[in-house]
């Protein structure tokens, strides 16, 4: 498509986009603000949105300017593409520059889509036209998910470790990788160290080598050890607030 226009046979749209709800300006070639519109992020809304820009236009072809056609704004612009308008992706900075050489440099909804509608007008030949494509939205979506289920296995393992230390203080001591099949096992079978507490070093063994045959003797002297120190430790504890 040829980008050179008459500007004056156009009317444009700056739409700053959003989760819920986008707001778009409508505007003339000299910056007059003709209307302001309300649009749900809702595909099925899209059409109402026409016919109610279609009152103001005139039957005037109209431009669109909008800043994300690749997340909040995919559906919308891909909904104006379909019904044959002119639709151009604005940069953000260019917006933030626009707003901040303007008098009033607060920031709204509004006064970003009329941001987004004066760069529209003014820097048309050089802002691509938009292509939203479905493989980059699902790209960032999957990546997006990605790290949601990062930080989630990041956050389940801090509240464990906070578990294990409240019953197990020491257990790095004797379980250097918390992964092994050997420590897993082990915190599932003894959640709580009293379960320990009629056990010789043996029979812990015999536990112990259902998880990992090759499991040496002297781990389960070393958990034993760890053990009996934590009670002679909360012995020694508890003799001394009876004596003061």
């Amino acid at each position: 498509m040829n980008q050179k226009i008459n500007k004056m046979d156009y009317l444009y749209v700056g739409v700053d986009l959003h989760k819920k709800k986008h707001v778009a300006v409508l505007c003339n070639c000299v910056f007059d603000k003709i209307a302001t519109f309300k649009i749900e992020n809702t595909p099925s809304k899209f059409p109402e949105f026409i016919n109610k820009l279609e009152k103001y236009t005139k039957g005037q072809n109209v431009i669109f300017g909008l800043e994300d056609v690749s997340f909040y704004g995919r559906s919308f612009a891909k909904f104006l593409i379909q019904q044959d308008f002119i639709v151009k992706e604005v940069n953000s900075s260019y917006t933030k520059k626009k707003r901040k050489s303007g008098t009033n440099r607060n920031k709204t909804d509004e006064i970003d889509a009329l941001a987004i509608c004066k760069n529209l007008i003014t820097e048309y030949e050089n802002l691509p036209f938009a292509n939203p494509k479905d493989i980059y939205w699902t790209i960032k979506q999957t990546l997006s998910i990605r790290n949601n289920y990062v930080q989630m296995m990041a956050n389940i393992k801090v509240s464990l470790h906070n578990l294990l230390v409240h019953n197990y203080p020491n257990y790095k001591s004797f379980f250097k990788d918390f992964d092994s099949k050997t420590s897993r096992g082990f915190f599932a079978t003894f959640p709580n160290p009293d379960l320990l507490m009629d056990m010789d070093k043996d029979e812990l063994l015999n536990v112990l080598k259902q998880f990992n045959k090759s499991t040496p003797t002297k781990k389960a002297e070393e958990i034993l050890e760890r053990f009996l120190d934590r009670i002679v430790s909360a012995l020694s504890i508890l003799l001394s607030a009876f004596s003061e």
